[in-house]
């Protein structure tokens, strides 16, 4: 072979090589553009801090939290769709001022000083503190009540907004004592969970003496393949049932979108508030209904927490 076909020769073989990666260079970008690690970007979050409201949103979900309001989230939706109910006509007269939104007893509610009502104040009714602050979430905190104080930490975590919610308590005592989320939504709504019979419904007293097969004959409690729903429409029936579910989810449907809270679950607890892990109250003046997960009561000892979780999701109408 002379000199030049030995020429040719290299000269094809060097411009197969670089044809061939070129093409694994292509290739490899191409899969790694596809791939569903290397295509996830940072979610954007958005923190506002208005005086007292601290917001957190994203491109699919929004939460605000009014210090203002005993730490209240005041709304929780899509960026344009507030789910929860604000009241638009606060009594200053009223030894509760009942503000709306999602907020955070304590249980028993018999335990509570004034003989239960109102609620203990640096609780509901008292300036929360902004304890610590990111961008990717909220942690605010409550006055002490005899040692004992609250904590949320709100997270957004894409579509979905966790909350962690924890008893603090920082006397020199044991304390027995419950956490117990309230989430009030406008009616008319169907809420529905998880329950294994009509039967084991607790009906209180309060707002009003109902009979649960008067619920039933009018519709307003429905019961199909172990799931319980009751029916709150724009009417001044009043009530407030409750019980115990061993799954740990309550859906809400109102006529903006539908609410899930999913709760951290002690299937083994043997104790809770009213002797209710979930109770629904229906507002007697026909604006809202409350929507409660409470969580075991628990002997904690001095210096100690104690933490559950709600994971709140929806989707809109």
């Amino acid at each position: 072979m002379c000199f030049l076909q030995k020429v040719d020769v290299m000269r094809f073989t060097i411009i197969n090589y670089i044809r061939i990666v070129t093409i694994y260079l292509l290739l490899t970008f191409c899969l790694a553009a596809n791939s569903p690690v290397t295509r996830q970007v940072p979610i954007k979050i958005t923190k506002i801090i208005s005086q007292d409201v601290i917001v957190l949103e994203n491109k699919w979900a929004k939460v605000a939290v009014d210090l203002e309001k005993s730490g209240r989230i005041v709304y929780l939706g899509s960026p344009k769709v507030n789910l929860l109910y604000l009241n638009p006509e606060v009594s200053q007269k009223a030894d509760w001022k009942n503000h709306g939104g999602d907020f955070l007893w304590v249980g028993p509610q018999s335990s509570w000083p004034n003989n239960g009502w109102p609620p203990i104040v640096p609780f509901d009714g008292e300036h929360w503190l902004l304890h610590d602050s990111s961008a990717q979430e909220i942690i605010v905190q409550s006055p002490s009540y005899n040692g004992i104080s609250l904590e949320k930490r709100i997270q957004l975590l894409e579509k979905i907004i966790r909350v962690t919610y924890t008893l603090i308590n920082s006397s020199d005592e044991s304390v027995q004592w419950g956490l117990w989320d309230i989430t009030q939504l406008p009616v008319p709504l169907t809420t529905r969970f998880s329950f294994a019979s009509t039967n084991n419904i607790k009906v209180f007293d309060f707002p009003a003496n109902v009979d649960i097969n008067d619920l039933l004959n009018k519709g307003i409690i429905s019961s199909q393949k172990g799931m319980l729903a009751i029916h709150c429409m724009e009417d001044y029936e009043t009530y407030k049932l409750g019980g115990i579910t061993q799954k740990n989810e309550i859906v809400s449907k109102t006529t903006k979108g539908t609410l899930t809270k999913t709760f951290s679950l002690n299937k083994d607890a043997t104790s809770y508030p009213d002797n209710c892990n979930i109770e629904v109250y229906k507002d007697p003046e026909n604006k809202y209904v409350e929507v409660e997960v409470l969580w075991e009561l628990l002997k904690m000892q001095p210096n100690t927490t104690h933490s559950e979780t709600i994971d709140y999701s929806f989707t809109l109408n």
